[in-house]
Parts: C-alpha cells; structure tokens; sequence
C-alpha cells in the first residue's frame, strides 16, 4: 500500500464554516436510523450506532447534501484534488463501547474511488489504515481533528474505532471519483 495516497488536510474549511457544519449536524437536520452494525461487522461483533445517508444512488436523500458537498468541494480544492463524479454521503455516529479495539477492516467499495472522511470535532477513535485486509499490519493512524478532512485511495483497508473518552464520535464519508494532483 501506497502512503502517499493517504493526505490529511487539517482546516479543510473557515472556521465559521466549521462552526456551521458542527451546529448543523448536531442539530435536527439529520435523519439518524439505528443500526445495530454501524460498522457493517458480524452480529458478534455487535456495534450499535447511528447513521445518516445524505446523498446515495446518485441525489441528495437530505438537506445536509447542500451543506455537505461544498464541504468536500472546498477541502479537496485545497489540495488541488478533482472531484469528477459523488458517489456517496454518509454520516456515521460512533458510540463510546469503552474498547480500544478498532471496528472491522474494510473498504466502502471494490469500484475505483476516493474516500474523504470529515471530522467536525476532536475525538478519540482513530481512523486506522492497513496494508491488506487481513488487519495484521498497520499502515497508519489518523486521529479525529476538527475541520480535519483525510483523504484516501479506496482501495486502501481501514478501519473506524469508537470513542473510548468522548460520548460519541462524528464523521462525514464521502465516496467520489477524482483526480489526484499531479
């Protein structure tokens, strides 16, 4: 696996947006569902959360979309990535489990894409990358950071974690095809 393909590009947006995004999505503008698989693991591996789809099968499903898009529009902007085509928009909310066991490595698609994950604040619950799928070696860690927006190659296996200090822990995903700078 490639590092290079992994950026993290901290205060992705202003500050005031910032601030916007974060009061908006704690805010009744989302639709939470349930899920007693947040993170699509086996029912052993039970992880209830909530999520919220924003935009899927090609339009919005949510108002967030008209918040969220220029979101990802202005962050990968500033790292001259080029977004030719949304694929998805999806806000994960990550309960406090009290383990620091990451959740089950995976990837969001076996189509060819870019992942931006947005953090709209600090957190415990690291974003961990690997360099298969079996989970065996660690690639890299990404801790949640406000108005923070880590960028990565589709293909490459990762895995959430839980919060074990906050409540919960919030993150905005994005699948699109791109291009990466040059």
């Amino acid at each position: 696996m490639n590092k290079s393909r992994i950026v993290v590009v901290e205060n992705c947006i202003s500050p005031q947006f910032m601030d916007f995004v974060d009061r908006e999505l704690q805010a009744t503008t989302l639709q939470w569902q349930y899920q007693e698989n947040v993170t699509g693991d086996t029912l052993a591996n039970s992880n209830p959360g909530f999520a919220s789809s924003v935009f899927q099968n090609g339009a919005p499903v949510n108002m967030a979309y008209w918040f969220l898009y220029p979101l990802l529009l202005e962050a990968a902007g500033r790292h001259n990535l080029f977004v030719e085509q949304l694929l998805r928009i999806r806000v994960g909310a990550y309960v406090n489990r009290n383990t620091q066991q990451h959740n089950n490595v995976h990837v969001d698609s076996s189509d060819p894409h870019i992942v931006g994950l947005y953090y709209p604040h600090d957190s415990d619950g690291d974003t961990v990358f690997f360099t298969a799928m079996d989970g065996k070696e660690e690639l890299l860690r990404v801790s949640p950071k406000r108005g923070s927006m880590v960028f990565f190659d589709g293909n490459i296996p990762h895995a959430s974690s839980n919060p074990t200090e906050r409540a919960i822990r919030l993150t905005v995903n994005y699948n699109f095809t791109g291009r990466w700078p040059e």
